[in-house]
């Protein structure tokens, strides 16, 4: 397909089906045989020729040597759009099914911090260590953790499992469902070195937790930044996208309605996913249609990451007053 023509159907999404989506009843609570299915059916995706007409010829075979690429390479784009397909939900012969738990964190409260994982790696084994964690920096709250399966809050979710990287906001959503107000994300590869309590004294003053970073359009296809320029009225090459390994959301504030009908829009067309950090383009675009709405905390000391520690203890980055350290993953 000539890569104009894919370009401006990209960017009038409704004439393209979401090419993630996989077909599934509407169900909330899934058996292990259905998420055999789910899995078998997300192994039929098959975005490659797709992304073979949208990736810039011109970038294609291109000798990089010490430059910094225009385009990230279109293997990168690849492996990161492949991502939900390429997700591990059960793995019965090995003991490996979907779990769901709420952890009560010393004293408990009104508070959740949420995560979750496939079984692909090491994630697994991080997420439950995160308990542990939580527990020595004396923050009373809970925690959900989900291994395996999909965050499916409202049954229709699992039908999009496929789009890169979209659980978060759906995982979040799996915690209003447990009736809780206020909820934090961390990535399963955080490891808490503090008592994210300010974190949500912010969430709770401001309706919303996010961090912002700056963009680089190599990240971003061509076609994805005419989606999401149409869809949202965002270039995303001029503005910074959302660092979505950490998202709080009060679940009373109007904005943040707002914001997840927005992103399940977006979730349902599929194509605006199409990059190498498909959640945070798409939130950095929700965000900053309203940036008024979605004031930052100023927390420079948010997350060490371990590779950046140069020999450094991670009792360091807890002297230094980080709140997380990202372990490698």
């Amino acid at each position: 397909m000539n890569v104009l023509i894919t370009c401006l159907l990209l960017a009038t999404s409704s004439l393209l089906a979401n090419p993630f989506q996989i077909e599934f009843e509407k169900k909330e609570e899934l058996t292990n045989s259905d998420w055999v299915e789910v899995q078998n059916k997300l192994k039929t995706l098959n975005i490659a020729p797709l992304l073979d007409d949208l990736y810039p010829a011109s970038q294609k075979n291109v000798r990089r040597w010490f430059r910094k690429p225009i385009l990230q390479e279109q293997s990168d784009f690849l492996g990161r759009m492949t991502r939900g397909a390429r997700q591990v939900l059960i793995k019965e012969e090995q003991g490996k099914v979907p779990l769901k738990e709420l952890v009560q964190i010393n004293g408990g409260g009104d508070c959740c911090i949420v995560s979750f994982a496939s079984y692909n790696g090491v994630y697994a084994q991080q997420l439950r260590s995160i308990i542990g964690e939580l527990e020595k920096t004396g923050w009373n709250g809970n925690f959900l953790l989900m291994t395996g399966g999909f965050p499916n809050p409202t049954g229709e979710e699992v039908r999009y499992a496929g789009v890169p990287y979209c659980f978060k906001i759906f995982a979040l959503l799996e915690a209003k469902k447990l009736g809780f107000q206020k909820a934090l994300w961390i990535d399963a590869a955080m490891q808490p070195i503090q008592s994210p309590k300010p974190i949500f004294e912010h969430i709770e003053k401001h309706g919303s937790f996010f961090q912002l970073r700056k963009n680089s359009k190599r990240y971003l296809l061509p076609c994805t930044h005419e989606v999401l320029l149409k869809e949202t009225g965002i270039d995303m090459y001029k503005t910074k996208s959302v660092r979505a390994r950490i998202i709080g959301l009060d679940f009373n504030a109007p904005q943040v309605d707002d914001l997840v009908s927005e992103y399940y829009r977006l979730v349902k067309l599929g194509t605006p996913f199409m990059s190498c950090f498909p959640e945070e383009h798409v939130l950095g675009a929700l965000v900053a249609k309203h940036p008024e709405q979605f004031p930052l905390m100023p927390e420079e000391k948010l997350v060490k990451n371990e590779k950046k520690l140069h020999g450094k203890s991670t009792k360091w980055a807890e002297e230094n007053q980080y709140f997380f350290l990202l372990r490698k993953h």
